[in-house]
């Protein structure tokens, strides 16, 4: 992944990974403007198995005190993500229930 400065809502810029900005974007949008079968699509978003595994380990490894540097960015990041992610799907059931419809 590639590192860029990315703008905020206040105006300041802070370093993110561009999928984690991506995100961001995402969680910042209106709900009102999601239509039913976006909002669907991003409530079908989540971690793989196999990226939930790698979370799992490097939470257990955390407990353990045992996390290389690179591998707590790892964590933080995929905490951040899973953040964001749950905001954009709040958003979405928030749109389908607007809508009238259910997730």
């Amino acid at each position: 992944m590639y590192w860029e400065i990315m703008p905020t809502k206040t105006g300041t810029a802070k370093t993110g990974r561009i999928g984690t900005a991506m995100l961001e974007r995402l969680a910042e949008l209106d709900p009102s403007s999601f239509s039913p079968e976006t909002a669907r699509a991003f409530l079908q978003l989540g971690f793989s198995r196999a990226e939930q595994r790698r979370v799992d380990q490097l939470s257990e490894r955390a407990r353990q005190g045992s996390l290389t540097p690179d591998e707590e960015q790892e964590l933080d990041e995929s905490i951040h993500v899973g953040n964001l992610l749950a905001i954009v799907q709040s958003k979405a059931r928030l749109a389908l229930k607007r809508a009238g419809l259910s997730a």
